[in-house]
């Protein structure tokens, strides 16, 4: 982890699920997300959970994350097809 990914942590700024939390992750992401109006970096699309998080379809709060040649790209993640249309903003 750089010392920028530590301070925006320490600062708040910045909220990363407990190591262990395998199985339970992404609704604790979810939940995290939701109580602070934040925005989730994740390559994980979180299809189960957007039945009753319709928020997760909104544009711009599930974002992708690549790093290429030592800069890091992220990019809207776009909700699968299924029951997803009509609630892109």
């Amino acid at each position: 982890m750089s010392s920028r990914s530590a301070e925006a942590i320490a600062a708040g700024t910045v909220v990363q699920p407990p190591a262990g939390t395998e199985g339970r992750g992404d609704a604790l992401v979810i939940s995290i997300a939701e109580e602070v109006d934040g925005v989730i970096v994740s390559n994980d699309n979180f299809a189960p959970f957007q039945k009753a998080n319709p928020w997760l379809l909104d544009i711009g709060r599930v974002l992708g994350a690549t790093q290429s040649q030592g800069v890091w790209v992220f990019n809207p993640r776009r909700p699968n097809a299924t029951g997803a249309a009509g609630r892109r903003r």
